[in-house]
């Protein structure tokens, strides 16, 4: 895949994520990038994506609702279906009560004793 000029130097890293996005093994694969802040990793995935005809959402922190209004939008925005994307946030599950054996009161309170 051929590297964009607005990507300087980086060709280790761009030959890796090549590889990485033509491997035509079967089934899902998980590949992980890691460094030091502010180094331009989100610019390399974002180049490489687009290279490659993908889809690059970079994940922030917020609440499970916003999380999916926002890939919603982007992939509505990518895409261009003839209504927009919506993901419902589940309803929260319920917790179920601890045995006592697994209780997190400390011993000898009324908690504790209750059990």
């Amino acid at each position: 895949m051929l590297k964009p000029a607005e990507v300087f130097d980086r060709d280790f890293e761009w030959s890796a994520l090549s590889r990485f996005i033509g491997d035509d093994q079967p089934g899902a694969t998980l590949g992980i990038v890691t460094g030091r802040r502010r180094q331009g990793k989100t610019f390399l995935l974002e180049a490489v994506c687009e290279a490659a005809g993908g889809f690059y959402f970079g994940a922030t922190e917020a609440a499970d609702a916003e999380s999916l209004r926002q890939i919603a939008a982007a992939l509505t925005t990518r895409l261009g279906p003839p209504s927009p994307f919506h993901f419902a946030v589940p309803p929260a599950a319920t917790k179920a009560p601890r045995p006592s054996c697994c209780s997190s009161a400390a011993p000898g309170s009324p908690e504790a004793s209750a059990t």
